[in-house]
């Protein structure tokens, strides 16, 4: 992840998700990138395009809007920004990426596999 701020020195990874107040990603083509967990892991919460099983609890962690539909997501931009909930959502994202998908939990099933593999 990578921005270059106008009049501003380049900002990257976790300095720049500091910057922001929440993560909008509207690919149709990736189901649960890296940028989204770092988001999730930086407390922001996100939109994300509704489409195939989409790792955002609508209304709880960020919300979903139709594929391709500017609208809707500027409408639901709109119902947390600048009202305190952005602080809600972002802290529930947070304590799912840390209870679904922090690294303790990647070693321990990557283990498993390893394990299950060599017993067999």
């Amino acid at each position: 992840m990578h921005c270059q701020l106008p009049n501003c020195r380049s900002v990257t990874g976790p300095a720049l998700l500091a910057l922001l107040d929440a993560f909008v990603l509207s690919s149709t083509r990736e189901s649960f990138p890296l940028a989204a967990r770092e988001a999730m892991a930086a407390g922001k919460p996100r939109y994300r395009a509704a489409y195939r099983r989409v790792p955002v609890e609508d209304g709880i962690t960020g919300y979903l809007f139709e594929p391709r539909n500017v609208e809707e997501l500027a409408e639901r931009m709109g119902r947390i920004l600048g009202d305190g909930q952005c602080r809600v959502l972002g802290q529930a994202a947070r304590s799912r990426v840390e209870r679904l998908f922090s690294r303790r939990l990647w070693v321990d099933s990557d283990e498993r596999v390893y394990l299950e593999q060599f017993e067999n």
